[in-house]
């Protein structure tokens, strides 16, 4: 073997900043001059490339960062509730003064305004929440509103320590390019071996190559395909090497093909070659491979007898120029119209080209780049696809599932754009293609990698050592996370010009601090499924997209209970981005994430409650003992009353969304109506949210809690803003029951009239609300029961009027009786006079 290469420096600067004449140094365009500032967050990929003394792990967050140099220590806990208290003290008296407002029976509850004071209870729970707990920071606070994480990166520790074994390292060099499948992980070395690693366990399956591959030069690119199969091996020499991963044996040595210049990119195009001879049906392999001198060929490996042969086709023969991405349309899993193509997208410096292979090799789609990407010396273009695929819908919407086109991305400089393959119906025999500009996203900092995670999450990574999760249809940025100290790994070929391709014995991959070098991270960073690889120095990380539930449950367990509840909420009402882990079928969805907000609304108020419930026996011990303050008990409740509310809107708010879909058709009479929605129910009752028939569930079980901590007050009294602002229309009769009692044992009953003239009459029970109308002549009531319940306008005028009549004979009866006793005593008066 040849000696190791001298070891490597550390990354490159970034480029410093153009001069204020070049366009770059200008915002993009307008609109990202005006973009106001994100709250987002960036979190530290590592804090060091290397396990070793002091560095407990090489992985960290922005949450658990130390305390910079001269930064303001976090304050205190104390400190932190004072500071709000005093900033914020308007609120805190608007609130003081809505929950009096409640819990006074001497202010009328049809003059408050629910949704300015819902507004003014949400501000101040949210920073409630913070001293209640006392679980965020001011620096935290100020970094992000909301503790959401998309992405988590994790080091593949039993991987790297293979690699940068020092005898692996002697033998077989640095490690240069990556390939990932779903069941291998592929790692190419400056030697020209390759190692391959089981994806679950990340054991070492098997090392390819001999001391014969060494004279090929450094793995340039590699490729798995999709059922894991084969690899293909493309090398600084020019070679390209088919292998089988099930054996280890090579399969096709192909060194005709690119002529002894550098091969920069090898990929599948996976089911798109005929059937085997061999086994007479697996397809044999079709393989799309580029060099540095821009020639792209398409070779097709046929399995013989006792041998395997290539046939090769040259789709460009470099006068286009370099090819510096290249990215194949893969299969989605189901046979659509648009997978007949074999479609496959590069790019150069001019423009980014769409190449279909079947039936015959012709380009479909071509556009050109912007001038300044053009003249750029240090920019590199990206290409990457989002494979169409099919998603089954509700049976009562279509029997059909629904497709989903293919996206491609295409970001150059600081340029995203999103262009939409759509397949159009054969017309003539032959189906037609056209493509769609969706929409650009502007960055800030050059793009400098691209790559889909799953169906609805885009990550791009930038000249200043970021990788940003972006909502592909909103272009909203999601998060951001430092690479900085993972020292990827990456070639710097294309800095060179066409014309003078560099030895084959040169490594692969180099660093230099030429502000024109073009770093391409083409062949390091790598994307399957829901995750992005990413080959350092030192180590391999994988970059995970967070299922929705587990999203959930970090910021449950990190405290921020109201951030884990808005973002549940969101999921339930389909605006949520990077839902991975929910079913495609949005009423499916829906009732998971119902069901989640259950569970987590249960949990948070058993939680504020003991823990409020404890914190007030302690205020009310201490100014027992005279040395406490009876407004601390007060402060306690105030916050549990606040909460409270927040939990009480959520349910509400499921509940509205899940019955509105199934009661919206027109009927006769709300019986009728009431009968058709409770047919047409989405989702199942056991989210106990869902069905109209048990719109209440959620609010009993809730209910049931407060009752179990000895606090059923806050919730009914709570429940009377949502009534009177038509929030809360539907009341299960248990619920109204124990409503009403309490109302009537505040001596409220004229309070509880209002409520029952803003419910659903469907949702009471009938009799009981009758005869405690009539037993507290709330006339207003009894009128609206009857009129809305039983459309009947009659009997509660008759009702009225006997009760008028019996009421003016009392009257009539007392004023009798009080003339007689007046005239009896005027009598009396005069007969002692006498």
């Amino acid at each position: 073997f040849p000696p190791p290469p001298p070891p490597w420096g550390p990354p490159p600067p970034p480029p410093p900043p153009p001069p204020a004449s070049s366009p770059a140094a200008a915002p993009s365009s307008p609109s990202a001059a005006s973009r106001p500032a994100r709250a987002r967050l960036r979190r530290s990929g590592l804090s060091s490339p290397v396990r070793g003394p002091g560095h407990s792990s090489p992985l960290r967050s922005s949450r658990g960062a130390p305390q910079e140099p001269g930064e303001e220590p976090s304050p205190s806990l104390e400190a932190q509730v004072q500071r709000i208290l005093e900033e914020h003290a308007d609120d805190s008296n608007a609130a003081a003064a809505h929950h009096e407002h409640i819990l006074s029976p001497s202010h009328p509850a049809h003059r408050m305004n629910p949704h300015r004071d819902f507004g003014v209870l949400l501000s101040m729970a949210k920073r409630s929440n913070e001293f209640i707990f006392g679980l965020q920071s001011r620096h935290e606070r100020d970094e992000r509103e909301s503790g959401d994480v998309v992405l988590l990166p994790k080091p593949l520790t039993r991987i790297s320590q293979a690699l940068t074994s020092e005898k692996l390292r002697k033998e077989a060099g640095f490690p240069s390019v990556l390939a990932v499948s779903a069941k291998s992980i592929a790692v190419g070395t400056s030697h020209g071996l390759i190692f391959v690693f089981d994806q679950a366990t990340h054991a070492l399956k098997m090392a390819l190559g001999t001391s014969d591959h060494v004279d090929y030069g450094p793995v340039s690119s590699l490729d798995i395909s999709s059922d894991g199969s084969w690899l293909v091996a493309g090398h600084a020499g020019g070679q390209v090497i088919l292998w089988d991963v099930s054996s280890g044996a090579e399969l096709k040595a192909m060194g005709e093909i690119h002529a002894n210049v550098p091969v920069v990119y090898v990929r599948f195009l996976d089911g798109y070659g005929s059937a085997s001879t061999l086994t007479g049906t697996a397809p044999s392999p079709l393989v799309i491979s580029a060099d540095l001198a821009g020639s792209v060929y398409q070779t097709k490996i046929s399995s013989r007898l006792l041998y395997y042969s290539a046939s090769s086709i040259k789709i460009l023969d470099g006068s286009n120029g370099q090819v510096l991405a290249v990215s194949p349309l893969q299969r989605g899993g189901s046979s659509l119209p648009i997978e007949s193509f074999g479609l496959f997208a590069l790019s150069t410096r001019k423009a980014t080209f769409v190449i279909a292979t079947v039936p015959s090799v012709k380009v479909v789609f071509r556009v050109r780049h912007p001038e300044e990407a053009q003249k750029s010396s240090i920019a590199l273009p990206h290409v990457s696809w989002r494979p169409a695929f099919a998603t089954r819908v509700s049976k009562m919407v279509s029997t059909q599932p629904r497709i989903r086109d293919a996206i491609l991305a295409v970001g150059f400089l600081n340029h995203i754009t999103l262009y939409q393959a759509v397949c159009s119906p054969p017309r003539s025999g032959a189906s037609t293609l056209e493509f769609i500009r969706l929409s650009t996203l502007e960055t800030q900092n050059p793009v400098t990698a691209l790559q889909w995670l799953g169906t609805q999450v885009l990550v791009y990574g930038t000249s200043k050592d970021e990788l940003i999760a972006v909502d592909p249809f909103a272009m909203d940025e999601m998060e951001v996370l430092d690479v900085t100290g993972m020292q990827l790994v990456y070639h710097t070929r294309f800095s060179a010009p066409p014309d003078t391709t560099p030895p084959p014995s040169s490594s692969s991959a180099s660093y230099s601090s030429s502000a024109s070098t073009k770093c391409s991270y083409h062949n390091t960073i790598r994307s399957f499924g829901a995750r992005v690889f990413l080959l350092g120095l030192r180590q391999l990380y994988a970059v995970s997209i967070l299922s929705w539930d587990e999203r959930i449950g970090l910021l449950v367990r990190e405290g921020k209970w109201l951030d884990a509840l808005s973002l549940c909420l969101s999921f339930y009402d389909g605006n949520a981005t990077a839902t991975v882990g929910l079913p495609r079928d949005p009423a499916h969805a829906s009732a998971m994430a119902a069901k989640k907000l259950e569970e987590l609304l249960l949990s948070f108020i058993e939680l504020f409650l003991s823990k409020g419930n404890e914190s007030m026996k302690r205020a009310a011990s201490a100014a027992i003992k005279g040395g406490g303050n009876a407004g601390d008990a007060r402060k306690e409740l105030r916050r549990m009353q606040v909460l409270t509310s927040i939990c009480i809107g959520h349910a509400i708010a499921v509940t509205d969304s899940s019955s509105s879909s199934s009661s919206s058709s027109p009927s006769s009479s709300p019986v009728s109506s009431y009968s058709s929605s409770a047919a047409s129910s989405a989702f199942p009752s056991a989210s106990g949210v869902a069905s109209p028939n048990n719109k209440g569930t959620l609010l009993e079980h809730m209910y049931a809690e407060f009752v179990r901590q000895g606090r059923p007050e806050i919730f009914l009294e709570l429940l009377e803003p949502f009534m009177l602002s038509d929030q809360l229309v539907h009341l299960n009769p248990a619920l109204m029951q124990a409503f009403v009692s309490h109302f009537r044992v505040r001596g409220w009953l004229r309070r509880v009239e209002e409520c029952i003239v803003h419910l659903d009459i469907l949702s009471l029970d009938f009799h009981e609300v009758v005869k405690m109308c009539r037993a507290n002549n709330l006339s207003k009531a009894l009128l609206y029961v009857y009129n809305i319940g039983l459309l009947d306008y009659r009997t509660p005028l008759e009702q009225l009027l006997e009760s008028a009549v019996q009421l003016r004979g009392a009257v009539d009866k007392e004023e009798t009786e009080h003339g007689e006793k007046a005239e009896k005593a005027e009598r009396g008066g005069k007969e002692a006079g006498a």
